[in-house]
């Protein structure tokens, strides 16, 4: 993987602070740390959780270029945020990681920090739901289908619900359009898509981790 500036400058950063500034965690360098977090994951990032916990920030700033890969493939996932967005996001698990979950410690920290980057996102409801009304063709974003794409797999909400609001914010008719199709009224239309804005906002992140994990 070709690393993005913001990456290779904090890996360099750390290499060249670990050669002027030997730690007891690490032999070899950043390199060897790096190889000790790949042959025994879950033991060497505790290890680095704890020190930084104790206050040597340049462990934490190990365990960001160990998750370096994570990190850029989910910014490189998401239209709506970027690599700052989610290497601050993992810096903040880094920082407040709960030391009682010594497993999958890795994995906990990049979907925690999925979870917060996405914590504060919304979909743009009111533009779609204002586009169909109008007649202007949809504009959902690749994240809004995904969404839909994920609460239809994981079940979430009614299916019958889910087909409704589908037809407004993806296919973009009119509650009136999809009431004649459906043998609905179009307040019936309205009040599923309400709910199914509802279900979505319940399980976000449910879905969005869903999502993620499928995506790895």
């Amino acid at each position: 993987m070709t690393w993005p500036d913001t990456i290779a400058r904090e890996m360099n950063a750390v290499a060249a602070e670990l050669a002027e500034h030997p730690r007891p965690w690490e032999s070899e360098g950043l390199v060897g740390v790096l190889d000790s977090i790949r042959e025994s994951p879950d033991d060497v990032l505790f290890r680095l959780l704890v020190a930084c916990r104790e206050g040597d920030q340049l462990a934490g700033r190990v365990i960001l270029c160990a998750l370096a890969g994570k990190i850029v493939r989910m910014a490189n996932r998401d239209p709506r945020a970027d690599l700052q967005d989610y290497l601050g996001a993992v810096w903040e698990q880094i920082v407040t990681y709960p030391l009682h979950r010594r497993r999958s410690v890795a994995g906990n920290i990049a979907l925690d920090a999925l979870r917060l980057v996405k914590r504060g996102q919304t979909v743009d409801w009111v533009t779609l739901a204002e586009d169909a009304a109008t007649g202007q063709p949809p504009t959902p974003s690749v994240e809004v289908r995904r969404l839909f794409h994920a609460a239809r797999r994981d079940q979430v909400v009614d299916l019958r619900w889910l087909t409704t609001a589908e037809q407004v914010y993806i296919s973009g008719l009119s509650p009136n359009e999809v009431s004649e199709q459906q043998g609905i009224s179009a307040a019936a239309v309205r009040w599923r898509c309400r709910r199914v804005q509802a279900e979505l906002a319940r399980n976000i992140d449910h879905l969005w981790v869903a999502e993620e994990l499928l995506a790895a």
